[in-house]
């Protein structure tokens, strides 16, 4: 039997599709969430062998720690039209949820891909569709900018801060308060990258300061090396390297006594899910 003369015998329409679809084919929705609240919908129109209309409609909830969570959804007999996702709660922004929309079908036992009909990043006010569907990596384009806390790791211990897994991280600030001990020397503050083993880079402040005297450093791109109101060192970072999952942004800190403690720490990234 064939569909399309089928519908356009008893509906005089030709089908605007691609898509054949058969019982028992899948669409299939995957995110990647980095943040709480987030709920997306998923809706869709087919045209049946008959020329009725089925519309799909399927709520979808992202995982929040950037794992995949993926809702099947079983087909009928018909012509796909078109497909949307659309955020119905939270408040992505670019860089913090994922979707990936594709068409399955089951073949000799085996499931396998006909097809991608979009992947991106989806928004607030970004819904994504097909047709006219996108398809971009999610390492491209501008990522979304996190402040990430990082808890005080007691005295005489540097911090150290992991990049999450299925993330892709961009330095750009690292700030932080360092009170050295009453132990006599000075110390010199530092931010050191690595990949869990080998150290990536090194960059130190460009003074020291002395026992006993707290002060605030704060490390960012295009910084230059200077003091502001005396207890403010601002230094450099190099602007264009990314960390993968597991790779570590921490402290460096040369003479470090067993009673220097860090406080205050914060490190700004800009973040892709790296999937």
């Amino acid at each position: 039997m064939s569909h399309r003369f089928d519908i356009a015998l008893a509906k005089e329409i030709q089908p605007n599709t691609e898509f054949v679809i058969r019982h028992g084919d899948e669409l299939r929705i995957s995110s990647f969430c980095s943040i709480t609240g987030v709920t997306l919908t998923v809706t869709g129109r087919i045209i049946t062998p008959i020329g009725e209309t089925k519309r799909l409609q399927r709520g979808h909830a992202p995982n929040t720690d950037r794992s995949v969570n993926t809702t099947r959804i079983d087909l009928t007999n018909g012509f796909l039209q078109n497909v949307a996702v659309a955020v119905s709660a939270g408040t992505p922004e670019r860089g913090e949820c994922y979707v990936i929309c594709e068409l399955w079908r089951e073949a000799g036992g085996t499931d396998e891909r006909i097809a991608v009909l979009f992947a991106a990043y989806i928004t607030t006010n970004r819904q994504l569709s097909w047709p006219i569907g996108l398809i971009e990596a999610p390492t491209d384009g501008q990522g979304a900018i996190k402040v990430i806390s990082v808890a005080n790791p007691g005295a005489g211990v540097q911090f150290s801060q992991a990049v999450p897994t299925n993330a892709l991280w961009r330095p750009l600030i690292v700030r932080y308060l360092l009170t050295p001990s009453a132990v006599a020397g000075t110390r010199r503050a530092g931010v050191e990258y690595n990949d869990g083993t080998n150290v990536l880079g090194r960059f130190m402040s460009g003074g020291t300061q002395a026992a006993s005297t707290a002060q605030q450093h704060t490390f960012g791109h295009g910084t230059a090396i200077s003091v502001v109101a005396g207890s403010e060192w601002n230094n450099g970072l190099p602007h264009s390297v990314r960390l993968k999952a597991a790779m570590q942004i921490n402290s460096f800190t040369p003479a470090f006594d067993v009673g220097d403690a860090f406080t205050a720490i914060f490190i700004t990234v800009e973040e892709w899910l790296d999937i």
